[in-house]
């Protein structure tokens, strides 16, 4: 009797054909890229896929995150929250902080958040220059205010509609801190 295969040996088993070679070559690319990205992030002591899936902008997301407002990452995914904040009010805290909540956009503009977290950081990269920006940094009740609730009790939202609602965050309010990147040694 045949070894049963498991679903992921049986999807494996249906990629049998090959891109046209210019194609081809340049998956590889994007494959070695992705590797040499995991390796630079590890330097960062940031372990994630880079997949070249919806995973690939959530987990680039983070490593600006981990890079530049020092949050400490989740391990294992948590539904709501990526990381937890590194630092309150300047002072490093014993449990990790808040909860934050992660997000990258480039292309697509619409957002899904399933809770209003903690903190809320909306990352921007600019799928021509690839040079980023904070679209929003603060409260997640107050950020998502003013977004849709969907059926599937998750909040919708758009990069322009967040922009808006980052106008009435204050001072006071909780914020993630940027840093200067420290690479670790």
């Amino acid at each position: 009797m045949p070894k049963k295969l498991t679903n992921e040996e049986r999807l494996e088993a249906l990629a049998q054909f090959e891109l046209p070679p210019d194609l081809q070559t340049k998956l590889q690319g994007v494959r070695d890229a992705i590797t040499a990205l995991k390796g630079e992030a590890k330097v960062w002591r940031v372990e994630k896929e880079f997949s070249p899936d919806g995973r690939f902008l959530g987990d680039l997301g983070e490593l600006i995150a981990k890079i530049f407002f020092g949050v400490t990452l989740n391990i294992k995914q948590e539904k709501g929250h990526d990381a937890k904040e590194a630092e309150v009010d300047g002072e490093a805290t014993e449990h990790g902080g808040r909860k934050v909540e992660v997000k990258l956009r480039s292309r697509s503009k619409n957002i899904h958040f399933t809770e209003k977290t903690e903190i809320i950081l909306v990352i921007y990269v600019s799928p021509t220059t690839l040079k980023w920006g904070v679209v929003c940094n603060g409260p997640g009740g107050k950020l998502l205010a003013g977004s849709k609730l969907m059926e599937n009790g998750k909040y919708s939202t758009s990069c322009y509609k967040l922009m808006d609602a980052q106008l009435q965050v204050v001072q006071s309010d909780p914020q993630l801190k940027q840093i200067v990147p420290k690479k670790p040694i």
